[in-house]
């Protein structure tokens, strides 16, 4: 791999990281809640749109 690629992975594994931790809104009935990652990311991909 090349240290760019390397460096992309990184970043991008770092930004999942923070929207995992980050609670959006809780789950009812529970004491749980949903990341924001869980609202992002299926977003962001029909953003993006697949190749």
């Amino acid at each position: 791999m090349r240290k760019d690629e390397i460096t992309t992975i990184g970043v991008f594994s770092t930004i999942y990281v923070i929207l995992r931790v980050v609670p959006l809104f809780p789950i009812i009935g529970t004491q749980a809640s949903f990341p924001l990652s869980d609202i992002l990311v299926p977003l962001l991909g029909m953003v993006l749109e697949p190749k």
